[in-house]
This record gives C-alpha cells, sequence and structure tokens, in this order.
C-alpha cells in the first residue's frame, strides 16, 4: 500500500508518547508572591558546539526487529546506519563521502536494504538495493532517470517504483520482482500523480491537479485500459489519495468537499459507497490503514502542530497512547508485527529524535541524541 510510504508511503502512523528527559519544554514555576526569583543561569555556547547537531531520518524495522535503519549526517554526510532498538550507538552500513545516501527500508525477510540517492547533488535520485554481502546495485540505472519508491506489494515478493526513462515529463510505474530485480511496466503515465495499486494489480488509484486548489480522484482498470474520473464535480474541491484498503475491496482519500477542513473517506471499490471515518474541525492531513488492516493511523493539523492518532480500524475505537504535548511528531511507522512503532519527535528546544513505543507500555524509548552532546 502506498500510504506506504510511507507512508505507511509515505508514510509517514503517528505516536502520542510521553516526551523523554530532555524532549519538551517542562511546565513552568509558579512565581512566589514574597520570595525574590533567582535568576537561572546561562551559558554561552561556542559555534563549534552547536554544529556537533546532527540529524537523522527514516524508520523501518529489521525483520527480527532488533534494530532500525535511519540516515544520518554524523560523518557530515548522509549514509545509512543501524540503531539497536533497545538502545545503543548507530553502526555505520555506507561510508560515502561525495553522495548523500537515504534509507528507504529492510526488505521483509532479510536484511537487504534499499535506498535512494543521487549523483554529485544532480537531484536525479536512482533506486539502489545493498545486498547483505555490502555490494550495492542501482535498480533504476539510466543518465537521466530519476526514480521514487512507491513501497511493498502486499505479498512481499514485489515493490513498485516510478521512473521518468522513457519521458522525461512523466513518471511511469513498474513493479520490481524483490529476487530477480526484473522489472515490469505496471503504467505508462500521461500527466498523473500515483497513489497506490491494488492487491490484486487491477486497478491504480492516481489524482490529477487542475489547480492548486482543486485535485481530482482517477481510477485506472488495467483489464479495460479505462482511466475513470471519480470526483466530476464543479468548483475547487481538493482531493488526496491515500491508498487502497489491505484486502483491495476499498480505498482511502482526504478531502474538503463541502468543508473548511479537510477529512478523512473510505470508498467502496465496487459500489462506490463512501464513509466519512475522520473529520474534525482541523485539516486531516493523512490517514490509511496499517498493513494487516487493523489500525488507523491519522494525522490532522491541529493549530499547525500534527496531532497523530490510532484507531481500530474495525468499529473506530482510539487507541490510548501516552501525551507528548509540547512535542511535534513526524515520521511514524509501524513494525510489521504491528505492535511496535518508531516515531521522531521534536521540540522548541531540540532537534528531531527518533523513538520506539510498544503499544500499551508507559512511555517510548529515546533511541538517539540529536542535539550536541555538550548543549544543555
Amino acid at each position: 500500500m502506498t500510504f506506504r510510504s510511507t507512508v505507511l508511503r509515505y508514510g509517514c502512523l503517528g505516536l502520542v508518547a510521553a516526551l523523554a528527559a530532555g524532549c519538551a519544554d517542562g511546565p513552568a514555576d509558579t512565581p512566589s508572591q514574597t520570595e525574590p526569583q533567582t535568576p537561572r543561569p546561562s551559558k554561552i555556547y561556542e559555534i563549534d558546539d552547536l554544529l556537533d547537531t546532527v540529524s537523522y531520518s527514516g524508520a523501518s524495522f529489521s525483520p527480527d526487529m532488533s534494530k532500525i535503519l535511519v540516515s544520518s549526517d554524523r560523518t557530515g554526510i548522509f549514509n545509512l546506519y543501524s540503531i539497536p532498538t533497545a538502545g545503543g550507538e548507530p553502526t555505520a552500513l555506507t561510508e560515502s563521502t561525495v553522495d548523500s545516501y537515504f534509507a528507504i527500508g529492510y526488505f521483509p525477510t532479510d536484511e537487504r536494504i534499499l535506498y535512494s540517492a543521487d549523483s554529485g547533488g544532480n537531484e536525479l535520485s536512482h533506486i539502489y538495493v545493498r545486498e547483505e554481502d555490502g555490494s550495492v546495485k542501482d535498480l533504476t540505472p539510466g543518465e537521466k532517470t530519476r526514480a521514487s519508491f512507491y513501497g511493498w506489494m502486499q505479498d512481499d515478493k514485489s515493490f513498485l517504483v516510478g521512473t521518468n526513462e522513457r519521458d522525461q515529463r512523466f513518471v511511469d510505474i513498474y513493479e520490481v520482482d524483490a529476487t530477480t530485480y526484473e522489472r515490469t511496466l505496471i503504467f505508462e503515465n500521461e500527466g498523473y500523480f500515483f497513489s497506490d495499486l491494488s492487491p490484486d494489480r487491477r486497478y491504480l488509484l492516481l489524482t490529477k491537479t487542475v489547480t492548486n486548489a482543486d485535485t481530482d480522484l482517477y481510477l485506472h482498470d488495467r483489464e479495460s485500459g479505462e482511466t475513470k474520473l471519480l470526483t466530476p464535480e464543479e468548483g475547487d474541491i481538493s482531493y488526496s489519495a491515500m491508498g487502497f484498503d489491505p484486502a483491495g475491496d476499498a480505498f482511502y482519500f482526504t478531502t474538503d468537499k463541502d468543508s473548511e477542513f479537510s477529512y478523512l473517506v473510505k470508498q467502496d471499490l465496487a459500489g462506490g459507497e463512501q464513509t466519512v471515518l475522520v473529520k474534525e474541525s482541523w485539516d486531516v492531513a493523512y490517514g490509511g490503514p496499517s498493513r494487516s488492516g487493523k489500525y488507523l493511523s491519522v494525522g490532522i493539523n491541529n493549530d499547525a502542530r500534527t496531532e497523530v492518532r490510532l484507531y481500530e480500524l474495525d468499529g473506530m475505537k482510539q487507541v490510548e497512547l501516552p501525551s507528548l504535548p509540547n512535542a511535534e511528531i513526524r515520521g511514524f511507522r509501524l513494525s510489521r508485527n504491528e505492535d511496535t512503532m518508531a516515531f521522531y519527535a521534536s521540540s522548541s528546544r531540540t532537534p528531531s529524535d527518533l523513538f520506539i513505543y510498544k503499544l500499551g507500555e508507559t512511555e517510548p524509548r529515546q533511541l538517539t541524541r540529536s542535539l550536541a552532546v555538550d548543549v544543555d
């Protein structure tokens, strides 16, 4: 599913968890009416102290759940690292000194790794696989090729990539065999944005931008070749495709139709029946089911901060998660067994750090410290 990426696509579920020490602003002390306040001492930092702050991104659990794959600029350039889920120092997996490497994720059943990188800053990113012996293969070669990763298919035997190798104006969709790396053309694009491929590989969920306030949804049937407009309404209405249900009988999208704010909708593939799942007094930024379909993750742009929620999809019961009242949550990833989540949290005092949280526990575990070690 391409709410994989990410989600799931992307992307990008999320966690609201109790913030570990140093991760958020604490409550202010109440000034005494009779005793004078003692000024809090300040410390002056050298610029080199602050420049020792590093960045982390990405979060992919290894098949055995013992580590998480991330990218970091610890050496001054982004490389791939594995971080033990039990805590500990990152282990470098690549040693690039020129090009930045950005983690996509582990393979579902072994420790091969997918990552993206361009060459010399040319912004033509390719998709690479790092084998378990450390050797690397470019899966999307081409001097002018730009490639994107769209996620794993439901059976874990293949994954989807998009490239502009046929026509630099358009991104075609390919299915890549996870064993042989052979590619099969799924969709020859002529101006759509790809969202997801149904588990049976018959339907593609697409969007097309009319204006910056008007976006339409389309469904392409690979058997008939028909590309059907699903949103024929007139006027400025925005639709964002979120992907197919794991069972393949429905899909998800957000829209602001007849509303000041975007909300999350599930639509049956066969009959077209729509169900509004989440509608609030803020925009629903994203939403979609977990890999098994047990959970629904939702991100709400609540007063310019992302509020992340997790629901049991059957009955839409909200899962209780600890609170991170002073932190911004991003980069959420649910493990394949769906009992643990990884996410990044940042505040006004700290850059983003990686946490993991096991559902049902009290607090998350912080795995990284991005802030320079000498900075309070």
